[in-house]
């Protein structure tokens, strides 16, 4: 009786082992590595090697509705939104325009002339808007 309680605890022993031996992670599994987000630029005006500039912000209309701008974000709630640029060729964009109000977007293009206005908002001859961030502020959180 003795060696066949001894022989089942040596068989459940091997059981064991060879169950556990199969539980950890294969050496030939590639390693799981996290996808960072896309880093988004803060609100400014930043000039680009190739001499244009990009403007970052919240698309939003102006006081009167005809003009477009860009808008930086305010630190708190409290605080208020200040204007970066004003998009000068916005009629060229409208169907845009309406899709990205509100949202945080890039303006690309050339800085307007604007010689002889002094402490004026720069004007940006956009070649191109597009969204940074594809939400909208009204989008809903899955």
């Amino acid at each position: 009786m003795k060696s066949s309680y001894a022989a089942s605890i040596a068989a459940a022993y091997l059981l064991i082992i060879a169950t556990l031996s199969g539980c950890g992670p294969s050496v030939s599994e590639p390693a799981v590595t996290p996808v960072m987000p896309p880093v988004v630029d803060a609100p400014g005006l930043y000039g680009t090697s190739s001499g244009s500039v990009r403007a970052v912000g919240v698309l939003g209309r102006l006081e009167g509705g005809d003009l477009w701008g860009v808008f930086g974000v305010a630190d708190s709630e409290n605080a208020e939104s200040y204007l970066i640029t004003i998009v000068g060729n916005a009629d060229v964009f409208s169907a845009d325009l309406a899709t990205y109000e509100g949202r945080y977007v890039e303006v690309r293009g050339a800085l307007a002339d604007q010689s002889g206005e002094a402490d004026t908002v720069p004007i940006i001859e956009a070649t191109a808007i597009e969204p940074l961030i594809e939400e909208g502020p009204s989008d809903p959180i899955p």
